[in-house]
């Protein structure tokens, strides 16, 4: 038995002993060497809060839910010829159920999680978030295709919508004015996709007077760029890094010319996304916190912006050219940006846990991809789950020569707009996960 003791004493010396860091990686899920950018999620108990007064709790319960907040709605009109008849009955009887104002559309609030979480706490804490929140609309909570019929809490000082631009977009952002006590109503937008201007000017004369009281009352707008990743992209053979890697080493070796200017090659740009973690990733949490500047050092190649389909540039002239067609002109007008981010499957990102088991996914699937590749491997950065925000200014000018809009052939495109924009450093907004 000694013997025995003994022997096993020798191989415990023998082994090496692992750091906490290794045992981490190995049994827990909240591994430690993916330092997320996002704030941790403030946890513990404080169980003499009861004891305050009630003003004091309720500057509290105030102080915890006020984060600014991105809201996808969806806005479908019910007389649209795809429904049928008893389709356009149940969604009009459901949206009158409750509203006092009589509306032609249903309101979707596209969100996991719709409501506050003290909204289930207590009584208090319910009172107070239906204080805080003012502008109450009722509206059907859509997640993939799960709805539920509720109510759309909204504070026009911390809430952005992301919505398509409609006729019927103008007429429920008049309707949250009319809603709001303070009437202050929708002051950020976030746009999606271009405008069809000829469509909002077919519109009758009164339509168009809401449609221009709407818009003067923004103060900051958005032009969206989501990077979605493929469901099934074809394997790439050639990506930026590579492209990139074996440009420096052709230049090492004095090889990477041009044959008719002497000048480097440029890389070519990727054959289809590889999410490497830099750039932001979307999830299904609507608050954030904003940081005035990405602290993250970006300098290589995948750390730039990248897009793949549509040129966000686009967007913001088709809005432009709305405001010069109503003839709206600011004398301060609205704080315009390019809001950037990369789409994971269905938007399923909620908790820390969640977005440390996807980024190192991402990692091990690069780092096959780097030895059967040849790709060079650079310094991760941490990742980050949100969106950035670009200056509107960093596109350059919208404007040509003679004072008028330019065409879409006339702005930035591809590599100049992603130099362009690799100059400036932007404004990180980072998601409150759980």
């Amino acid at each position: 038995m000694a013997r025995r003791k003994s022997a096993r004493s020798g191989k415990a010396r023998s082994e090496p002993v692992q750091s906490d860091t290794e045992n981490i990686v190995q049994n827990g899920s909240a591994r430690t060497n993916i330092d997320l950018m996002n704030p941790e999620p403030e946890g513990g108990q404080f169980l003499r809060f009861s004891s305050f007064p009630y003003d004091i709790r309720a500057m509290i319960w105030e102080e915890y839910l006020s984060n600014h907040r991105i809201l996808h709605i969806a806005i479908e009109n019910l007389e649209a010829p795809a429904r049928n008849k008893h389709q356009r009955k149940k969604a009009k009887k459901a949206t009158n159920k409750t509203s006092s104002i009589q509306s032609p559309y249903r309101v979707f609030l596209d969100e996991r999680y719709a409501l506050s979480k003290l909204f289930h706490v207590c009584s208090e804490s319910r009172d107070a978030a239906k204080r805080f929140y003012r502008v109450q609309y009722l509206c059907t909570y859509r997640w993939g295709y799960k709805t539920q019929e509720g109510t759309l809490y909204f504070r026009p000082e911390f809430d952005t919508v992301q919505s398509c631009v409609t006729a019927d977009l103008f007429d429920f952002a008049s309707n949250l004015f009319r809603l709001d006590s303070r009437y202050v109503g929708l002051q950020s937008l976030a746009v999606p996709k271009q405008c069809r201007v000829h469509t909002l000017m077919e519109m009758e004369d009164r339509k168009r007077e809401v449609m221009k009281e709407v818009l003067l009352r923004l103060q900051s707008v958005s032009f969206l760029h989501m990077q979605e990743k493929p469901r099934a992209p074809p394997r790439p053979l050639r990506t930026l890094a590579y492209v990139h890697s074996m440009q420096q080493a052709a230049n090492r070796n004095g090889t990477g010319t041009n044959n008719n200017d002497q000048q480097p090659r440029r890389p070519k740009p990727r054959t289809g996304w590889e999410p490497d973690c830099t750039g932001p990733i979307s999830t299904c949490i609507p608050s954030f916190e904003r940081l005035s500047a990405d602290p993250r050092k970006l300098g290589n190649d995948h750390t730039r912006p990248y897009f793949s389909f549509q040129n966000p540039v686009h967007i913001a002239l088709s809005w432009f050219r709305l405001l010069e067609s109503l003839e709206i002109f600011y004398e301060h007008g609205p704080n315009y940006r390019f809001m950037l981010s990369y789409e994971t499957t269905g938007r399923n990102i909620a908790t820390r846990d969640q977005a440390v088991s996807w980024v190192q996914g991402q990692r091990k699937d690069f780092r096959a991809r780097a030895a059967s590749e040849g790709l060079e491997q650079g310094e991760w950065v941490s990742p980050a789950m949100g969106f950035w925000l670009y200056p509107i200014e960093c596109v350059g000018s919208l404007v040509n020569e003679d004072g008028g809009l330019k065409t879409a052939k006339e702005v930035f495109t591809g590599a100049q707009l992603k130099d362009n924009m690799s100059k400036c450093v932007p404004e990180l907004c980072l998601s409150r996960l759980t």
